[in-house]
């Protein structure tokens, strides 16, 4: 969600830079890169959220312009008069629950359809484990003798699982929490924003990330906005997740490959955490996928 934080700079959880800007008389949102590294990822960013078609009533933020300043690449979007995901949770019917929820099925649903389906090398997954988990060292929140433990105990997980089933590359916006989800009720219009470069380009990856939040409730641990019912959040994202998992588990590579792909997307947030909080929470949302995914 982009928050106003003073006259210019907006509230994100990304590393890189988002701030109101005037284009041709209109306010919208530059987000800007502070890297060469981070340069490379932002224009795969904004080829995505470019490349990207409306479905339905799903859409996202128009790009209005890009450039470089300082050498670093950024770019302009339409600003987005809306409301978040969790306040709009907090307020609508279940009948409202139900149109969101089914736009978003219907949209993920047409992004497998339109996937190719290939074998996969675990290796792949080993290797981005270890990438995580040496970046992860220079995070002073986790000791190595945890990172340790926790890598060991992903590297099995992988190692143990059978990859006979294809795999699903294709459409993903790569970040598709509820944090990057914007809602129009009075238009019945869902955005979405923030789209990331993933190092699988799979439909799978935005399930994950759905369900970061409706089975381990992270959007909520960031919201700074008006005051909302916590018991009904939780109860509505339980009901979005029995939905979702509903939806595709009828998919071979969903069944297969949910919990190795859960498990590493939650261990890389580890190099991002910030403070004790999310850091116990990390710990718990491991414990419990692991524990899952040995049963």
């Amino acid at each position: 969600m982009y928050e106003c934080k003073d006259q210019s700079k907006i509230k994100g959880n990304s590393s890189f830079l988002l701030e109101f800007v005037d284009n041709a008389g209109h306010m919208c949102v530059r987000k800007s890169s502070n890297n060469e590294e981070d340069s490379l990822r932002l224009q795969r960013q904004y080829l995505k959220q470019k490349n990207f078609n409306s479905f339905f009533n799903i859409e996202t933020a128009p790009i209005l312009s890009t450039g470089n300043k300082d050498g670093n690449f950024f770019f302009e979007m339409e600003f987005i008069r809306s409301s978040d995901s969790l306040t709009y949770f907090d307020t609508c019917s279940k009948k409202q629950i139900d149109f969101f929820l089914d736009s978003i099925l219907e949209f993920l649903e047409l992004n497998f359809k339109n996937s190719i389906f290939v074998k996969i090398d675990k290796q792949i997954f080993l290797d981005k484990t270890d990438q995580v988990y040496l970046k992860s060292k220079k995070n002073a929140f986790f000791s190595n003798e945890e990172l340790e433990r926790l890598y060991k105990k992903i590297c099995d997980l992988i190692r143990r699982t059978n990859f006979s089933h294809l795999f699903p590359i294709g459409p993903n916006h790569g970040d598709l929490t509820f944090s990057n989800i914007l809602i129009k009720k009075t238009q019945k219009k869902i955005f979405i924003i923030d789209f990331l470069d993933s190092f699988l380009d799979s439909p799978l990856q935005d399930i994950i990330k759905l369900r970061q939040d409706t089975s381990f409730f992270w959007t909520p641990l960031f919201y700074e906005g008006a005051p909302i019912d916590t018991e009904r959040i939780k109860m509505v994202f339980d009901y979005i997740d029995d939905r979702i998992n509903d939806c595709f588990k009828k998919y071979d590579s969903y069944e297969q490959y949910y919990y190795i792909l859960q498990t590493l997307n939650l261990f890389r947030l580890i190099p991002y955490t910030k403070d004790i909080k999310i850091k116990n929470h990390i710990d718990l949302c491991l414990e419990k996928i692991l524990k899952k995914a040995n049963t």
